[in-house]
Parts: C-alpha cells; structure tokens; sequence
C-alpha cells in the first residue's frame, strides 16, 4: 500500500512539473487579489444603498435609520421591504425582485470566497473555493472562482445597483433622462453563471 502511495505522488508530480505555467501561475497571483477588491468594494456599495432604501421606503431620517436597521442583512432588508409595500399598499416591483434575486445568487458565493478563502489549484491552473472539512457529509460544496469570474460578478452587481436605483429614483420622480440611463443598466443581461455543484460532491452523497 505505501508504494502504491508513493507511486502514485510521483505520478501526481510528474503530471504538476509537465502542466505548470509559470507565467501564468504569476499573472493568476496578481490578478486575483486586485479583481477580489473590486468585487468585495462593489458589494459593499449595493449593501449600503440597500440600507438606504430601507430608511428610504420607511419614511424615517438617516439619524432615526441607522439607529434602527443597522446591521441589517440584505436578506431581511428585502423582507423589510416587502412588509413596507404592504404596508402602504405600494404596488411590488419587477426591478426589485429582479435585483434581490440577483443579489442573493451573488451573495451566497461572496460568503464562500470570503469564509473559506480560494486556493490556486496550479495542476489545473484555476482558483477554487470548497467548504470540505467544515462543513457535514452531503452539504459539501465547491465554487470555481479566478479573476475573469470575479469581474462577471461585479459587473452583475453593476446592474444590481441599477436595478435598485431605477426603482428608487422613479418614486422620487427624477428627470427622464437619467432615469433612462438607470433602467437602460438595470436591463443588461447577467454575466456571471453560477456553476453546478462538483460531481465529486455530488458522488459522496450518492454513496452516502
């Protein structure tokens, strides 16, 4: 058993040594980290206009709102929200629902990247994010991620922001010009396509 273990290392570094780009493993290096803070700056942004809209569709000053939804998760402002509109029988809007949807798809894989970290995987030549080892048997997942993918998601949130910026600005009436340019962005197609779980995982769970 411990030379099929050892053979099978060597074979392991042999495949590495004749797979491994250098420059590539390089440019991976400096991309990833530059495309995370720009990914990571623009959530920060539709996650304090959220907060914004909350105080806004409340009818309350911002002094009042931070006092009282601060440290609201996207999440429950959305439900906040909803019980507003409600509340004050505001029609529902597809644009809202269209960014929040969105925005929890996005969500979901920045509280992966951010909790568990991404690890370059240089056989292949790709940045991965996996809760292995922390999470149970059969609630195991694992996200692909890299620079190109970052920028996918922060281009949604792009939109995301528009969606709910459209939907605030004509409540308020704004000039029609710029409201065009908002629903103009809040209309673009989604870039980023979540991917399916690894067939991996899939295959514990079978066994299981």
């Amino acid at each position: 058993m411990t030379q099929n273990l050892e053979e099978s290392a060597n074979e392991q570094l042999k495949r590495l040594v004749e797979k491994f780009d250098a420059k590539e493993y390089i440019r991976q290096q400096e991309a990833y980290p530059l495309a995370l803070g720009k990914f990571v700056q623009k959530f920060s942004e539709v996650e304090g206009f959220i907060q914004l809209m909350v105080r806004t569709l409340a009818g309350i000053n911002n002094e009042v709102g931070i006092a009282v939804f601060s440290g609201v998760r996207p999440d429950a402002a959305r439900d906040i929200i909803g019980r507003i509109l409600t509340a004050r029988k505001m029609p529902e809007s597809s644009y809202l629902k269209r960014g929040f949807d969105r925005f929890g798809v996005i969500t979901r894989a920045r509280n992966d990247i951010l909790h568990y970290g991404a690890k370059y995987d240089m056989l292949e030549a790709e940045w991965n994010v996996s809760n292995e080892g922390y999470a149970l048997p059969g609630k195991e997942r694992k996200l692909l991620v890299g620079p190109e993918i970052l920028d996918s998601m922060r281009e949604d949130l792009l939109i995301v922001l528009a969606c709910f910026q459209y939907y605030i600005f004509d409540l308020g009436n704004m000039e029609n010009e710029h409201l065009e340019m908002f629903k103009t962005l809040a209309d673009r197609k989604w870039h980023y396509n979540p991917p399916q779980q690894s067939v991996a995982f899939k295959k514990r769970k079978t066994r299981s």
